[in-house]
């Protein structure tokens, strides 16, 4: 090749669609594919696989404002979600989980979560003892925006948060905004986005990549990416030791973020709810055998070659 041609699209549906047509070539791994044409691509065998990410999707609570500057609120929805429900929003390319870093990344925790096994729904005593900690907090009927991003299923994502919290008792509305300046608007602090869609994908496998998004060090003003606002001395003292251990002796000390992230689960500064799979999807025309995928960069241009 000698010219790649891009086209923003972020109708997930028209673009899954063209690739399946052959009329577009390469699917973005950065999407989901639809659950609508899903059977319809996964058998594509020669032309289709399903790709290992280390990814965390979550949904950030401002632990600044009210509601999820209290504990009991943010433990609530935390042990309410249910994760195989929003997995099936994904067309399932999530697996359900709630600890912040992903399994290829370690210091991943195996453990049960706080609130039972993330593959499961939730029963409806959970349900219950959820809405009554939120009553005995003094936070039914309070107001709560939930902010989202655009594309699907990001937006099913959140509007199933948003369904959630009403039925918790919350007062939920949703607030979209586009893809394109999402990030940002979310990580302008005089907005005080109380709750809503986040994700990260690593830059570089090391669990300090993840924990840069709950440092105190990370918070500002203006494209703050600690989203939540986090700052808590018993995340900050630990990771400071942490970052400190040389990358050739990560293994070694495995068990230091694992009980850093147990930690945060357990006070559910973040409502993980999934590890996400990237689709490797091409037309026809691309040699797909030599097209190489990356945990990191995903489809690597160089590789691509037209049969």
């Amino acid at each position: 090749m000698d010219q790649v041609d891009v086209t923003i699209d972020s109708n997930t549906q028209t673009e899954a669609q063209q690739v399946l047509n052959n009329s577009a070539d390469i699917f973005d791994p950065g999407d989901t594919i639809p659950a609508s044409l899903l059977s319809q691509v996964q058998a594509q065998k020669s032309r289709y696989q399903k790709e290992a990410l280390a990814s965390t999707y979550y949904f950030f609570f401002n632990t600044k404002v009210a509601p999820f500057n209290n504990k009991e609120a943010r433990q609530a929805v935390d042990m309410a979600m249910d994760r195989t429900a929003l997995s099936r929003l994904s067309s399932g390319s999530l697996t359900p989980g709630c600890f912040f870093l992903p399994p290829p990344i370690t210091g991943h925790v195996t453990d049960q979560c706080s609130f039972g096994q993330p593959d499961t729904v939730p029963t409806a005593d959970t349900i219950a003892k959820a809405k009554k900690m939120i009553a005995d907090a003094g936070l039914a009927g309070t107001k709560v925006t939930v902010w989202s991003e655009t594309r699907s299923p990001r937006q099913q994502f959140c509007a199933y948060l948003a369904d959630l919290l009403n039925k918790l008792g919350f007062k939920a509305s949703l607030k979209v905004i586009q893809d394109s300046v999402y990030f940002q608007t979310i990580g302008n602090q005089s907005l005080l986005p109380q709750v809503g869609f986040a994700d990260w994908s690593q830059d570089f496998p090391n669990p300090s990549d993840f924990y840069l998004l709950l440092a105190t060090s990370s918070i500002q003003a203006t494209n703050n990416e600690n989203f939540g606002n986090v700052s808590d001395p018993k995340i900050d003292d630990p990771l400071a030791k942490l970052e400190a251990i040389p990358a050739a002796q990560l293994q070694d000390n495995a068990k230091g973020w694992q009980d850093l992230d147990k930690y945060v689960q357990s006070q559910s500064y973040v409502g993980v709810y999934g590890y996400e799979t990237a689709p490797k999807f091409t037309s026809t025309r691309v040699d797909f055998a030599s097209a190489v995928f990356n945990p990191v960069a995903y489809m690597e241009f160089s590789t691509i070659s037209l049969n």
